[in-house]
């Protein structure tokens, strides 16, 4: 089990409707909780949910921002695979107060993922090993916002609420 708290504080500028241009301490509150729990020697499960909180002196902004998350996993022992499955629900009042989360990726690989608004991401991770010489992964993973019609902008912008993406490895000993 963790349980971690930071505070940041730190100057940014601020625009005001009447007032102008100032610059304010920005303050952005932050806890983690995070277990991981392994009954048996086949599965094993790992969750977490984080807060987020975030103003500028006197409240003047503020936001907050929270994610529940969730990973169970199997490692079969009748063929030599692994399988993880993982669900996130994220909800946030603004970019200020998105949330970071961590996944697992293929073999030398992670992704860290920054959400903000209203949504959730899926993930399923496969790892079938031959004899330690042959290891195939594969990992699938879509991300559905419930606030938004398009994700992104410019070059990167997709029509839809929906990103998927899908990543296949192949490792060879010899």
């Amino acid at each position: 089990m963790l349980i971690k708290y930071s505070h940041k504080n730190k100057a940014k500028n601020y625009t005001s409707d009447s007032d102008g241009k100032y610059v304010l301490p920005y303050i952005r509150q932050r806890i983690h909780y995070q277990l991981s729990y392994k009954p048996c020697e086949i599965f094993w499960l790992k969750t977490a949910a984080e807060y987020v909180c975030t103003s500028y002196y006197k409240n003047i902004n503020s936001s907050n921002g929270g994610f529940v998350n969730g990973t169970l996993g199997a490692k079969l022992s009748f063929i030599p695979m692994q399988i993880s499955c993982s669900g996130a629900w994220f909800h946030t009042q603004s970019y200020d107060s998105r949330i970071y989360m961590y996944e697992p990726g293929l073999l030398y690989a992670f992704s860290m993922f920054s959400f903000y608004g209203r949504g959730s991401r899926w993930a399923v991770n496969l790892k079938y090993s031959y004899k330690d010489r042959f290891i195939i992964q594969g990992k699938w993973g879509i991300t559905c916002y419930n606030d938004r019609d398009k994700i992104s902008s410019g070059t990167e912008e997709i029509q839809g609420n929906r990103k998927a993406d899908l990543q296949l490895q192949l490792k060879v000993k010899w």
